[in-house]
């Protein structure tokens, strides 16, 4: 889709036009010139105007007229499916910009595809929430709190390169069952303790510890936590040094050189970010934390992006690409100290033989984990 004009009656614009050019448009203003205006207007062109905010900062407040006259807006669009005049005007007081229709251009046809409800979603392809935490920065500056549609669509990138195919929701189920292994006399990890205890269970497989006694433990794979830092972070910090830092940190890295980047992290509650405080608190390092996520597959997206540092667990790295040619890439740095090192294992009970079934389970996953 392409924007080609713009016009409005809407804040300090009045009966004001814009005509854009293919490509990026820049708009070159002082300050109170309209440059944020215009953006205001352009995301309620796309998603409507909300009525239910009652605040003084409004914004049916905030960008009513200066002249006193009601809100209007058109916008001419060339789609895939023709090109399109959108307008939204204002019929009643209490509902700035309700008003829609939307035509083929030059003609009184309607465009069935699309109303107000939709406009913004079907042009752009993204919720109004997804917009506005990435292409709509305000004048306050670009939202950067949580929002789910934008995260499974930063992941699907990261893992499939494509927006609707979400490795996400899949992380997300297997991560409910990783959370119910809590260290606690409910969760799942004491129950299996339990059962392999009373005979009920041959074999269980969890990380180390495991608290109850007489168990033997066979282990299939030990995982370190991984810095992944963008390879543009590493060039501006060290300059001509970068590719000799980088053969050094490959052997382990020090955090403390990273003191003024940027991080992204897993949110507090689960197992990986605990370890990543604790290993923190015992360098005495305070991380520029600019954003805090539920999936580890985001974090990894925003690594190879370039927004900010992450540490996850050497596993999760199998969901980073192959970087495009038009990417930097991320450097990654093992992280040495041994409490951020993790053991998995597998467990039965000492004094009783593990049926073959058993013993062929394990080989079979120390060979994939491996690998």
């Amino acid at each position: 889709m392409q924007i080609k004009r713009l016009a409005a009656t809407f804040g300090r614009l009045e009966n004001a036009a814009l005509d854009l050019e293919p490509g990026l448009n820049v708009i070159d203003a002082p300050n109170e010139g309209g440059k944020s205006t215009w953006t205001a207007f352009l995301r309620v062109m796309f998603y409507g105007l909300s009525t239910k905010d009652r605040s003084p900062n409004a914004d049916k407040r905030r960008y009513q007229p200066w002249s006193g006259s009601a809100m209007a807006g058109v916008m001419d669009a060339a789609t895939a499916r023709g090109e399109v005049t959108v307008n939204r005007r204002t019929a009643r007081a209490n509902a700035p910009m309700g008003q829609f229709t939307a035509v083929y251009a030059g003609t009184s046809d309607s465009v069935e595809w699309l109303t107000a409800a939709d406009c913004g979603e079907t042009l752009l392809g993204v919720p109004q929430d997804v917009y506005e935490r990435s292409a709509f920065i305000r004048q306050s500056g670009l939202t950067v709190d949580q929002s789910s549609a934008l995260e499974k669509r930063i992941a699907s990138l990261i893992t499939t390169g494509e927006e609707g195919t979400s490795f996400s929701d899949a992380s997300d189920r297997l991560k409910k069952q990783l959370n119910t292994r809590r260290h606690n006399k409910t969760g799942r990890l004491p129950q299996l303790e339990d059962e392999l205890a009373h005979g009920r269970t041959d074999l269980i497989i969890c990380f180390q510890p495991i608290i109850m006694e007489g168990v033997t433990t066979v282990p299939l794979t030990e995982q370190r936590l991984m810095m992944v830092v963008p390879r543009t972070f590493t060039g501006h910090l060290f300059g001509e040094q970068a590719e000799e830092v980088r053969k050094q940190f490959a052997q382990g890295a020090d955090i403390r050189a990273f003191e003024a980047m940027p991080f992204v992290l897993i949110k507090r509650g689960n197992r990986t970010r605990s370890i990543v405080d604790q290993y923190f608190r015992r360098y005495y390092f305070k991380p520029q934390l600019i954003l805090e996520t539920e999936n580890t597959v985001t974090t990894l997206a925003m690594a190879l992006a370039g927004v900010g540092v992450t540490i996850c667990p050497e596993l999760f790295l199998r969901a980073l690409p192959t970087p495009t040619p038009g990417s930097a890439g991320v450097d990654l740095f093992p992280l040495t100290d041994p409490s951020t090192y993790g053991r998995l294992v597998a467990g039965y009970r000492e004094g009783r033989c593990l049926p073959n079934f058993g013993q062929r389970f394990v080989e079979l996953t120390q060979e994939m984990l491996q690998k």
